[in-house]
């Protein structure tokens, strides 16, 4: 091993324990660039032979800030989900992931950055390597990355046919073990490849955020949105559900009208709406305080709100229903959070009563995060929020860089 590699290797080593850094793969580098461009060419070869994988992974890792930068080519039947994205989180004392970006200068290093493998992990991040083990005394132990290497290793396992075994027979059973193997190799890449929700295109404004909050005071999320750089548009639950209520008046309205985030801000903030154009919002927020959910019940206990039945009663009036007003909060945001692409939302998760996590901001998808911004559960919960759209706000900046820089190479 060379100076430089156990130089990386010592830098990484307090960090190992998190279960996501596993091992250097090169010497520290003063700028990332010649790794990302080597990886972005290893891609397009890859592509060239056509590829198929979900994700293709680099990580980069800087010990000044503890700051691990995922870059990946993803794919998804959406073009807006599709192509490069850049993912950032903070690692604690252990090497343990947070969902956040506390330090001032994120690029600021005097190591330099290391290229590190990353594997089999509990974290939820694409491994960005694989051992198949062709060699081993029972292949079939090994659960390989894609169909075709399942088919494969399956072929390579012990076959006996018996005597008098018929060919429908023999050509079932054979299928059927094929079947289970290749669910084993689904269920792996389920757990290794995140779902998404992150859209990104040419329309995309990358300084808008939209918070939709049903709380009597809103002042400290549009505050923490205004210290990350974030300009925040402010959306009350009473205008959420003044508009959702005007969408269900017109009578064989299409379902679009109102269930996405450009009829909303055209309803709530007519001025900017014409400016701002359909892709509004990079980032959105929706939060739900708990303290108006009785998990015992599963109900809202406190406000309820006349709010109209669907669809219409056949003379065209309206038929009203006494539903809980946290139920049509949230369900209406769901439905606007679908149809329209976001490049980061954060959800508060307290109407799911398994949610234990307090402050600590969960991922759940790419782009798709749970946590409670504001809490009696821990006193920094709003740091933690803060220090997200810090890290969001860093994802789509590293994004842009890493979309440039594949265009400039």
């Amino acid at each position: 091993m060379d100076m430089a590699l156990e130089e990386a290797n010592a830098a990484i080593e307090p960090f190992k324990a998190g279960g996501v850094i596993e091992r250097a793969l090169g010497g520290p580098e003063a700028s990332m660039d010649r790794m990302i461009g080597d990886h972005l060419a290893s891609v397009a070869m890859l592509e060239a032979r056509g590829d198929k994988s979900p994700e293709r992974p680099i990580y980069i890792f800087n010990p000044d800030s503890r700051l691990l930068i995922n870059y990946a080519l993803r794919r998804n039947q959406d073009p807006s989900k599709s192509g490069l994205f850049a993912d950032v989180v903070e690692l604690d004392d252990e090497g343990k992931p947070r969902h956040g970006v506390s330090v001032i200068n994120p690029f600021a290093t005097s190591s330099g950055y290391i290229n590190v493998a990353v594997g089999d992990n509990p974290h939820g991040f694409a491994p960005s390597y694989t051992n198949l083990k062709l060699d081993s005394d029972d292949p079939l132990r090994t659960v390989p990355p894609n169909l075709e290497t399942a088919d494969l290793l399956n072929m390579m396992g012990d076959l006996s046919i018996e005597e008098g075994e018929s060919a429908i027979d023999f050509v079932n059973r054979r299928q059927q073990e094929r079947e289970e193997f290749r669910a084993k190799v689904r269920n792996q890449q389920v757990r290794h490849y995140l779902g998404t929700v992150q859209a990104f295109d040419e329309y995309t404004n990358p300084d808008m955020h939209l918070i939709i909050s049903d709380r009597d005071d809103l002042a400290p999320l549009a505050a923490a949105s205004r210290e990350a750089g974030l300009y925040p548009l402010v959306v009350s639950g009473d205008d959420l559900l003044e508009h959702y209520i005007n969408s269900k008046r017109i009578r064989d309205a299409p379902i679009e009208l109102g269930e996405s985030i450009p009829e909303l801000l055209r309803h709530t903030h007519p001025e900017l709406f014409n400016w701002l154009g359909n892709n509004a919002v990079s980032f959105l927020t929706v939060d739900i305080p708990h303290n108006r959910w009785d998990p015992e019940t599963g109900r809202d206990i406190t406000i309820k709100l006349p709010m109209p039945k669907w669809p219409k009663v056949k003379d065209g009036s309206i038929e009203w229903d006494d539903r809980p007003r946290t139920l049509d909060m949230f369900d209406f945001a769901k439905d606007i959070m679908q149809r329209s692409p976001v490049f980061a939302r954060l959800i508060n998760p307290m109407l799911h009563p398994g949610y234990s996590e307090g402050g600590k901001v969960q991922k759940e998808a790419h782009g798709d995060y749970l946590q409670v911004p504001i809490g009696a559960e821990s006193p920094d919960n709003l740091k933690e929020y803060t220090d997200w759209l810090r890290k969001v706000r860093l994802d789509m900046a590293l994004t842009l860089y890493l979309r440039g820089l594949n265009q400039i190479g």
